[in-house]
């Protein structure tokens, strides 16, 4: 039989959304959508790969659709990792059979050589049944996005799931206009960004395990990169880790949890460390809602550690101290802390906010007021070296006085060194990397010191939380964590003066 072979498409870019039940009509009836005419079409896409996975474990997806009259044959790749929006390589074959044509595969160079090792290994995984309706609009600057809603049902096997979802895709033009119709889309409808695929949740339900925590992405510069590029991989960067770590987040995953606090972390250390060279766009209103994440974060974080890595370990070492009995007073306030960040993360305004950072660094590059009055548009070689000036001195600054700090201080103390390593991470890959590994050495050191300090204030902060609040019962065994607690923080703090002296004395890579 002959196939029409279709053009290989470089890559899709699109943002998917998670569309609440019973929300649809209100969506359909926004005023970005209503004056359009929709197509509907019924879709039924059958995910294909061997039985021992060939295809996942390589971060390809093989599925043959069919839309009521045709057969299209697709694979796609795993994202990129940078932007909000997912951009992945995709290619795209017309063929007459409900199965996948594995010849066609030989035409891609890419993946020709593991389409010889699945010909003849193929087996159906799993099946989703979605009625689709799609928009095309125009929006400004030439840009087209294509919408659509898909409501439907994903079957593994006798496993159901429903699917409910909003997907954006750009055809051409500027991807900030589709993140101001999302925005737009949002504003009438709460909508939650999601990178878990219908092909992740296929697998899911076929398996029962879902897509663990995604850790950051390594961003590499060049040199003679303008700032304003540099700041917007730093930024998209930083925002795809936080999304990709939404799901494993809301299941409770606490590394999910975890990863999504680094990255409110690191999009805090981009915008100071370029605040200097932007501060005529108020960049601080982004500063403040990323303060109030990382707070909601931070304290599921902290009872995640106290109740997983804490009590554990001291009940070990002290086993007649009965530390058991705070266990369950613990889990309920990290019961409650999990519960006030789930919401947090499933209202409006989080979801409008990471849309808003999104719309913005995206634009500036278009915008030829970014760079009035500023040194954006200069290498980001030339500018460097006082933007790691800056953030050096803040963390030397309040390092001064070691031996006087108070736990507040010493808080204050690591906060800026955690900035100034992301800083490092961010810009060091442009310099000698022998001198920056030193650098980082002398930095990380002081970092696990004062981290390990602060546990123990966290855990002393914790446990009184614990003790007031408890029954007198826990009064007994919670006087021995805070003492165990104190004579820890004691001991690690023992080297302070001989490691901030070291730090303090550290060749700065970024001037010689």
């Amino acid at each position: 039989m002959k196939f029409r072979v279709a053009m290989p498409v470089p890559h899709e870019v699109e943002l998917k959304l998670m569309l609440p039940p019973n929300w649809r009509a209100t969506l359909e009836s926004s005023r970005s959508l209503s004056g359009e005419k929709p197509q509907r079409r019924h879709l039924i896409t059958t995910y294909y790969d061997t039985p021992e996975r060939l295809l996942y474990s390589a971060g390809l997806t093989l599925r043959a659709r069919h839309d009521g009259s045709n057969y299209i044959q697709n694979v796609k790749t795993q994202s990129s990792g940078r932007g909000l929006a997912l951009t992945r390589a995709e290619w795209e074959w017309p063929i007459d059979q409900r199965e996948p044509v594995v010849e066609l595969l030989y035409e891609i160079p890419q993946l020709s050589k593991i389409a010889h090792r699945m010909r003849g290994n193929l087996k159906p995984q799993f099946v989703t049944d979605v009625w689709r309706k799609t928009w095309l609009i125009e929006l400004p600057h030439k840009t087209i996005v294509e919408v659509a809603i898909d409501d439907g049902q994903i079957k593994a096997g006798h496993i159901f799931a429903p699917i409910a979802e909003l997907e954006l895709e750009l055809k051409s033009g500027r991807i900030d206009h589709l993140y101001d119709l999302a925005a737009r889309l949002h504003a009438s409808t709460p909508l939650r960004i999601s990178y878990v695929s219908k092909a992740a949740r296929g697998w899911q339900l076929r398996y029962g395990q879902a897509e663990g925590p995604k850790l950051l992405r390594r961003i590499a510069i060049q040199s003679d990169a303008r700032c304003m590029d540099v700041f917007q991989e730093i930024i998209e960067t930083q925002l795809n880790h936080l999304v990709a770590n939404i799901d494993p987040a809301l299941r409770g995953d606490g590394e999910g949890i975890h990863q999504m606090h680094m990255a409110v972390r690191g999009l805090r250390a981009a915008l100071c460390l370029f605040e200097p060279l932007l501060k005529h766009l108020g960049l601080t209103r982004f500063d403040s809602e990323l303060q109030r994440l990382g707070r909601a974060l931070g304290v599921a974080r902290d009872w995640d550690v106290f109740c997983a890595e804490t009590l554990p370990v001291a009940e070990k070492k002290w086993p007649s101290q009965r530390l058991d009995r705070l266990g369950s007073a613990a889990n309920a306030q990290q019961g409650k802390a999990h519960k006030a960040m789930t919401v947090a993360l499933l209202a409006k305004p989080f979801t409008a906010f990471v849309l808003k950072i999104a719309i913005w660094v995206a634009a500036q590059q278009w915008e030829a007021r970014t760079f009035r009055g500023s040194h954006m548009g200069d290498a980001i070689a030339t500018v460097a070296p006082a933007l790691l000036d800056r953030a050096a001195h803040r963390a030397h600054k309040r390092g001064e006085n070691i031996k006087k700090l108070s736990k507040d201080e010493l808080h204050s103390l690591r906060k800026a060194l955690d900035m100034l390593c992301d800083d490092v991470a961010y810009l060091g890959n442009i310099y000698s990397q022998r001198a920056v590994k030193a650098y980082r050495r002398r930095c990380e050191i002081l970092q696990a010191l004062l981290g390990a300090a602060n546990d123990c204030v966290e855990t002393e902060r914790l446990t009184r939380k614990l003790i007031r609040r408890g029954p007198k019962a826990l009064r007994n065994p919670g006087t021995a964590l805070l003492i165990g607690a104190e004579h820890r923080r004691h001991i690690a703090l023992l080297d302070l003066g001989t490691v901030v002296k070291k730090f303090r004395e550290a060749d700065r890579f970024w001037r010689e």
